[in-house]
């Protein structure tokens, strides 16, 4: 079993480098679509937008910027706890024996319980834009 608690088995690790490359590919789409602004426009200006297309037009901005970045946060540590417990089970063996088979049990109960609870957090946005879809429609 390999341990990542040094600098080099944390660069040598497959998961570092493929976030990296996503976020480099997120990038240069960002970049390569971006539409010339006239002006500097200012992030609370794009904020308040985002806010209004997602019908929260009076929420404060620093209210939208916390509540989108605990999501966010949740969502990642979700996100990443769920493929450590993935990647914990596929690479080691079913263990043998009933002391061992607990834990490994308890692991895939964790793995269930994380992606529910993953599922729920990324559809409450979705959730929430449907509901002010079918509100605007009625």
């Amino acid at each position: 079993m390999q341990t990542y608690e040094t600098y080099q088995g944390i660069v040598t690790h497959p998961l570092l480098w493929i976030f990296l490359g996503l976020t480099l590919v997120f990038y240069l789409v960002q970049g390569a679509t971006r539409q010339k602004e006239k002006g500097w426009v200012s992030p609370e200006t794009h904020i308040k937008a985002v806010a209004a297309s997602l019908g929260m037009k009076g929420v404060p901005t620093l209210i939208f910027v916390v509540i989108g970045l605990t999501w966010l946060i949740v969502a990642t540590t979700l996100l990443f706890g769920l493929y450590k417990l993935t990647w914990d089970v596929i690479w080691h063996a079913v263990p043998q024996g009933d002391d061992e088979v607990w834990p490994w049990r308890f692991s895939l109960a964790q793995i269930a319980a994380l992606t529910t609870v993953l599922g729920a957090v990324i559809a409450l946005p979705l959730t929430i834009n449907r509901l002010l879809l079918s509100r605007r429609q009625t």
